[in-house]
C-alpha cells in the first residue's frame, strides 16, 4: 500500500513541476509545496504512531 501511495506521490509531483516548467504558472509550483509539505507531515505522524 505504502509503495502505491509513494509512486502517486512522485507522479503527482512530477506532473505539477512540468505544468510549473511548460506554463510558467506559480500556482502549479504553491500546489508542488503544499503536496510535499501535507506528504511529509504524513510521514512524520505515520512514523510517531509506528514507533510508539
Amino acid at each position: 500500500m505504502s509503495r502505491i501511495l509513494l509512486f502517486v506521490l512522485i507522479l503527482v509531483v512530477v506532473i505539477c513541476y512540468a505544468a510549473y516548467l511548460i506554463k510558467g504558472d506559480r500556482r502549479y509550483l504553491t500546489l508542488l509545496i503544499q503536496i510535499i509539505k501535507y506528504a511529509l507531515i504524513a510521514v512524520g505522524l505515520y512514523f510517531i504512531v509506528k514507533f510508539i
